[in-house]
């Protein structure tokens, strides 16, 4: 389970929530 930091306080949607 990996999370790209694309802006400050957002992260790709993996889990989806």
């Amino acid at each position: 389970m990996e999370r790209e930091v694309l802006f400050p306080g957002y992260f790709e949607p993996t889990v989806g929530e």
